[in-house]
């Protein structure tokens, strides 16, 4: 089973612009390497760019509902998130 899109218009431009079905590139991540010509592709990185920014406004709009707090968008972001389940399931593939 596929993991849902957590970030589905980063997961639609890899997607474009590899030419591949994203149910393809998630089950072989060594596909990415194709991204790496566009690494200096102005139009792609605007767009890359302009994602990142659409996500942390989103995130921004998120954390000032949910915790009342104002987040700058021009700053670093560094979110981290474990699923618990994963891990438990994992810690029981050892005993």
């Amino acid at each position: 089973m596929l993991p849902t899109a957590c970030n589905p218009e980063l997961s639609s431009l890899i997607s474009s612009t590899l030419k591949l079905d994203k149910s393809v590139w998630l089950k072989d991540l060594h596909k990415l390497e194709g991204l790496l010509p566009f690494a200096e592709n102005a139009a792609f990185r605007k767009e890359w760019a302009a994602i990142k920014q659409r996500n942390k406004e989103r995130l921004r709009r998120y954390v000032q509902m949910t915790l009342g707090l104002e987040v700058r968008t021009d700053a670093l972001f560094d979110v981290q998130i474990k699923r618990l389940h994963e891990y438990k399931v994992r810690c029981l593939g050892f005993l």
